[in-house]
């Protein structure tokens, strides 16, 4: 039995070792540069979380500014809603002593209005026949 390694699989496996090398290096150049890139970030990255935190300060004081303002705003809705119930009940109150006023005036009213249509109808009926004067009209002279 032969145990000699053939030539071609010594060649082959010479370029996938030199393949392998250099892909190793490339995998490491791109390691220390995104090292690099790392550290650049590290300065920008804590700023920002730095204003995050600030913002984040901000906006619960907004939070808590606008939960006093719905508040404020509840309690004089609630007080409006108040108000109006009695301005509500005060002119509810005075149209039912308004329409019991007027069911007790409507008749005279009515009345008065019958009575002034008729006496102008009489009115009118007396200009439309006049009646015969006195002065001209006398019992003895016929024609």
């Amino acid at each position: 039995m032969n145990s000699e390694i053939p030539t071609l699989w010594l060649i082959v496996s010479g370029v996938f070792f030199f393949l392998g090398i250099i892909v190793f290096a490339a995998i490491l150049v791109v390691l220390v540069k995104l090292l690099k890139l790392a550290e650049d970030l590290k300065p920008r990255v804590d700023r920002l979380s730095g204003q995050v935190e600030t913002l984040i300060v901000k906006v619960d004081r907004v939070a808590d500014r606008v939960e006093e303002v719905a508040t404020s705003a509840k309690g004089s809705i609630d007080d409006f809603r108040g108000t109006s119930s009695g301005i509500m009940g005060s002119i509810e109150h005075l149209a039912k002593s308004t329409a019991t006023k007027s069911d007790m005036i409507t008749p005279i009213l009515s009345g008065g209005l019958a009575a002034y249509r008729i006496f102008m109808s009489i009115k009118a009926s007396r200009a439309n026949n006049p009646k015969p004067s006195k002065a001209l009209a006398k019992k003895g002279d016929k024609g």
